[in-house]
């Protein structure tokens, strides 16, 4: 704050804004500030928010959550896929003065794309945050808590069938999973087939971080 202006323009997970948000950056103003940092999703955004900096004379940080290269294909079909692998190495090669990886997996990734500077900086964790609410919580809460989207990547999965692993002497609930996604039909039918009725709840989505 003594040097500088930071803004972080976030990220835009849906491909159907991909292009509106893109659009947008044409008329955001970045003079009051001397850093734009911006997530590396959804990519379109990365090359007019390129042009817009050094036009302006602006340093440029994208901060790397994932990078999927060839896991694309799986994830989209062979020929979808195909192109958001492109689009991911050429964006990692031509856009941004700084790459920011948030683990080590991403940053090794990153270094196959591209050359410039990559640094490693983990995601923050409101640890504070997370200890009051544990503390202030009902004695008969889940003891355990998955959060987030429902996908396969998230490998939730695994986690139920670790909870029927679990014994105890009374069917008491286990694991409360927060979120929604396409995978929760066969989720929950995984759940059934494992026994775990009385072991899981399902919350899905809820707004907010303070909710979740």
């Amino acid at each position: 704050p003594d040097r500088g202006r930071l803004y972080s323009t976030g990220g835009r997970r849906r491909a159907s804004t991909a292009l509106r948000y893109s659009r947008s950056l044409a008329d955001l103003d970045i003079s009051p500030f001397d850093v734009i940092e911006t997530a590396n999703v959804p990519f379109l955004h990365l090359p007019a928010l390129q042009r817009r900096c050094r036009r302006a004379g602006k340093f440029l940080v994208v901060s790397w959550y994932e990078c999927w290269r060839g896991y694309w294909r799986k994830y989209l079909g062979p020929i979808r896929g195909l192109a958001a692998a492109a689009i991911e190495r050429w964006t990692a090669r031509r856009c941004g003065d700084l790459q920011i990886a948030s683990s080590y997996l991403t940053a090794r990734r990153l270094r196959q794309l591209t050359r410039p500077p990559i640094s490693r900086l983990p995601v923050g964790i409101p640890v504070a945050s997370i200890r009051a609410a544990s503390l202030s919580g009902q004695p008969s809460a889940e003891p355990l808590l998955y959060a987030g989207r429902l996908i396969p990547e998230k490998r939730i999965d695994l986690l139920l069938r670790a909870i029927a692993l679990l014994r105890t002497a009374e069917p008491v609930k286990l694991l409360r999973i927060v979120g929604e996604g396409p995978a929760e039909s066969s989720l929950r039918a995984l759940a059934r087939d494992l026994g775990l009725e009385t072991r899981v709840t399902w919350s899905g989505r809820l707004s907010g971080e303070s909710a979740v």
